[in-house]
């Protein structure tokens, strides 16, 4: 909860040059709901999940975050990684969101973002949403980038057993995938160590670059 908290109060700078947080939530509720219903309804206005886990609840954000595991094929079962695309049709290139904003008096405002590019190249593919809890022009255009976005370039899914990680992974982690098969990094097995020197002996070897090709 801490860290929702600490997440969604960052000041971050609005169209107008003012510093405000990154998700605020304001609302009348007019449905009767359940506690659990209505929490799903918070989280969800800032890309969280709820999960219950021995009676505790815990969120989990949909957030950028560094990598705390890596995946590669010396890891997974012999099934390997199966891969799969994403549907065209949910690659948006033009959002229009609607929300409440306070500054028209909380009537309801709608607006429009468009990636030129995406249009050209793949055709017209709209959606349209309605946040919740949104009152500022600034923070509802903050959820259309996002959802335009993550729908544009996270188009790549794949599928994998892998034992013993279950414990260490939660939802919306980050990981490092290493498959040498898609051309997606290069590594192996360590083989051995010497603690006097350092140095590492891998298994396999790795591909070394030519100078003109090598990054830091």
């Amino acid at each position: 909860l801490l860290e929702a908290a600490q997440y969604c109060d960052e000041l971050l700078e609005d169209l107008e040059g003012n510093f405000k947080p990154r998700h605020t939530f304001n609302m009348v509720v007019q449905q009767q709901q359940t506690l659990d219903e209505f929490i799903e309804v918070v989280a969800g206005s800032f890309r969280a999940t709820t999960r219950e886990i021995f009676g505790t609840i815990h969120i989990f954000i949909d957030r950028p975050k560094n990598p705390n595991f890596f995946v590669s094929s010396d890891t997974v079962l012999q099934t390997g990684f199966q891969y799969s695309m994403a549907d065209l049709q949910s690659q948006y290139n033009e959002m229009r969101i609607a929300f409440v904003n306070a500054q028209n008096n909380y009537q309801e405002d709608r607006r429009r973002i468009v990636d030129e590019d995406s249009i050209l190249k793949n055709g017209y593919i709209p959606y349209q949403m309605m946040t919740v809890g949104v009152t500022n022009v600034t923070e509802a255009l903050r959820h259309a980038v996002y959802m335009m976005l993550t729908n544009r370039d996270e188009t790549t899914f794949t599928n994998f057993t892998q034992p013993r990680l279950g414990h260490i992974v939660n939802l919306y982690d980050n990981f490092y995938l290493l498959d040498k098969d898609s051309g997606w990094g290069t590594g192996g097995r360590i083989r051995g160590y010497d603690a006097s020197t350092g140095l590492i002996t891998l298994r396999d070897p790795i591909l070394m670059l030519p100078q003109t090709e090598q990054y830091k």
